[in-house]
């Protein structure tokens, strides 16, 4: 009897000391904690129970939370995914200068305006025309798909962390000699 005693003692305790969870949701072992216990430990779920807050009434803010978490990282992901594409439209704007016409054509001026067939200098510059199409487009649509995302993400970001800050709500507090207004804002 003892020995249950003191495991559920020492669930109640890891679940006191780890991070809460979503309710269902599989909570890792803390340090020095047991996988079995922590998962044998409660995992209070969210009740609202009314009160101050003007509003989002009945939801879980650790939700909320994770959700502004998840724009926050899909923002980061879409501005990174913008860089990348940036960059490879810079390196397709580059080959687009080595695989120009003109410098076909300054090459014809130095070999008295006859391309030479076997040309290294030649072949170099058709190679990078034909990379500079592949290139340059990848680059522009990586560019165009990472800036959308990030615009997304972030409108969606600034949404939910209006709603989650902005809430103002009056309540009536009784008193001993008569009553109160009290007044919560929060930003």
């Amino acid at each position: 009897m003892s020995r249950q005693r003191s495991k559920v003692r020492r669930a109640l305790l890891l679940a006191s000391v780890l991070p809460l969870g979503l309710p269902g949701q599989a909570v890792a072992a803390g340090p020095g904690g047991d996988a079995e216990l922590t998962a044998e430990a409660p995992v209070p779920e969210w009740n609202h129970e009314g009160g101050g807050r003007g509003g989002a009434g009945g939801t879980d803010p650790r939700a909320v939370n994770k959700k502004i978490r998840r724009a926050g990282a899909t923002t980061i992901a879409g501005a990174s995914l913008a860089i990348a594409g940036g960059a490879t439209a810079i390196a397709g704007g580059v080959l687009f200068y080595f695989g120009s016409p003109e410098r076909l054509k300054e090459l014809k001026q130095d070999n008295d305006y006859t391309l030479p067939v076997d040309d290294p200098k030649r072949q170099q510059i058709i190679r990078n025309a034909h990379a500079t199409t592949f290139v340059l487009a990848a680059g522009i649509g990586v560019l165009v798909a990472g800036v959308v995302t990030a615009a997304v993400a972030r409108s969606r970001l600034k949404k939910l962390r209006e709603q989650r800050r902005t809430s103002m709500a009056f309540a009536p507090a009784p008193l001993r000699g008569g009553a109160g207004l009290h007044l919560e804002v929060r930003f």
